[in-house]
């Protein structure tokens, strides 16, 4: 798991659920999959008085370039997902 992935976790469990207690349980599930440079903040989220204030306040900061779903944007190594079927040319009836 990235770490985008796990922030993206996170945020959703600060959307749907809204609690501190939802945010610290995600934080520390993602905790145990992301390396370990990227553990820190994670332990930072799952430890602070208000897991969910700091995870909203840590998506606003999120450069727009990040959040980026542009291919060209991809970091070196990482494979491309494979196409839609709509991209393929199959007409859906």
């Amino acid at each position: 798991m990235r770490f985008l992935d796990a922030t993206v976790v996170l945020g959703l469990a600060a959307a749907i659920h809204g609690t501190d207690k939802a945010v610290r349980a995600a934080a520390l599930r993602c905790a145990k999959a992301v390396p370990r440079k990227d553990r820190q903040l994670l332990f930072n989220v799952a430890n602070s008085p208000s897991p969910l204030k700091r995870v909203r306040l840590m998506l606003g900061s999120l450069p727009d370039d990040l959040l980026s779903m542009d291919p060209a944007t991809r970091a070196a190594g990482e494979s491309e997902a494979p196409p839609l079927p709509l991209q393929q040319g199959i007409d859906i009836p």
